[in-house]
C-alpha cells in the first residue's frame, strides 16, 4: 500500500519500482498482485471512506457509464459520482452484465444504494434524469 501511495498511482508495475527493497521489481510486482488477489474490499466502506475524506455534507450527483472490451469480455460499469470542484468522484458503482446502456431500473437501484449508505438528506441537487430521481 505504501508503494501505491508513494507513486500516486494504482499502476502495479509503477508501484513495484517505488520502494528500495532487496528483490527484483518483477518479484515485488507479483507480490503486490498476490496481495490484492487475496483481499476482500467492502465497497460500502470504501464509499464511506471517500465521503469522509472530503468531509462532504450535501452533494450533487452525476451518473455515467463506461463500456469497453477486455479480450472478448465486455466491461460495462454504471457509476454514480459526486460532483466536486469540476470533477466527478466515484462513490457507488455497479457492473452491468451486458453491453450498452443501463435501464431506469438499474439507475434507480444505484441511487437507492447511495441513499441506503448516506441518506436522502445528503443530496442537494442532481443532474440525474427527473424520471429516475423522482422514482426513489
Amino acid at each position: 500500500m505504501i508503494a501505491l501511495i508513494v507513486k500516486q498511482t494504482c499502476n502495479l508495475s509503477s508501484a513495484s519500482k517505488a520502494l528500495p527493497i532487496k528483490c527484483l521489481p518483477q518479484s515485488f510486482y507479483r507480490r503486490i498482485q498476490r496481495f490484492f488477489a487475496g483481499q476482500y474490499f467492502d465497497y460500502r466502506q470504501i464509499s464511506q471512506l471517500i465521503f469522509n475524506i472530503f468531509s462532504f455534507d450535501k452533494v450533487q450527483l452525476t451518473l455515467d457509464r463506461t463500456n469497453w472490451k477486455w479480450g472478448k469480455r465486455d466491461i460495462n460499469i454504471l457509476m454514480l459520482a459526486i460532483v466536486y470542484r469540476g470533477i466527478a468522484i466515484p462513490i457507488v458503482w455497479t457492473l452491468l452484465n451486458k453491453r450498452g446502456n443501463s435501464d431506469t431500473k438499474e439507475r434507480i437501484a444505484l441511487i437507492q444504494r447511495f441513499i441506503s449508505i448516506f441518506g436522502k438528506d445528503r443530496l442537494c441537487c442532481t443532474n440525474l434524469s427527473v424520471k429516475a430521481f423522482s422514482a426513489i
